[in-house]
């Protein structure tokens, strides 16, 4: 959303929930393994600026900053919290009034803090680089 003149604020939201169960073992022995589950959230909000190139060209610069945490059980009990750092430099290309396509080359920094059944706490961070994309429709054009 478009908050002042060329100055974006927006949000990426996710949260995913999955139940298992698992049976083990040949024809003639079947058992069953530990039923599981697990759940992850996340929330990363960002600014951006956009920057008119040409009439259907815009740069849009975006970075934020966010949560990620998951829990998951099987037999054990494993979890992981972690801070998302996200930076984008998107090319937005609008071929209609009310339609837009988005590309973008994508810096994520992610420190996360995991934690398993023994309770010991592990580090895990990571710098990706990859690329975004989207398809977008605009209502309030």
């Amino acid at each position: 959303m478009f908050v002042a003149d060329r100055i974006s604020v927006g949000a990426t939201v996710g949260f995913s929930y999955s139940a298992s169960e698992y049976d083990v073992g040949g024809s003639d022995d079947v058992g069953t393994a530990p039923d599981g589950h697990a759940y992850a959230i996340s929330a990363v909000p960002r600014v951006g600026y956009a920057i008119a190139l040409s009439e259907p060209l815009t740069l849009w610069p975006r970075a934020g900053m966010g949560y990620a945490g998951a829990r998951a059980e099987r037999g054990g009990r494993y979890e992981m919290n972690a801070w998302i750092g996200i930076v984008d430099v998107g090319l937005v290309y609008r071929p209609t009034r009310h339609v837009f396509l988005h590309v973008a080359p994508e810096l994520g920094l992610r420190m996360a803090r995991q934690k398993g059944e023994s309770g010991v706490f592990q580090e895990n961070n990571a710098l990706n680089f990859g690329f975004t994309g989207g398809l977008g429709i605009l209502l309030n054009s």
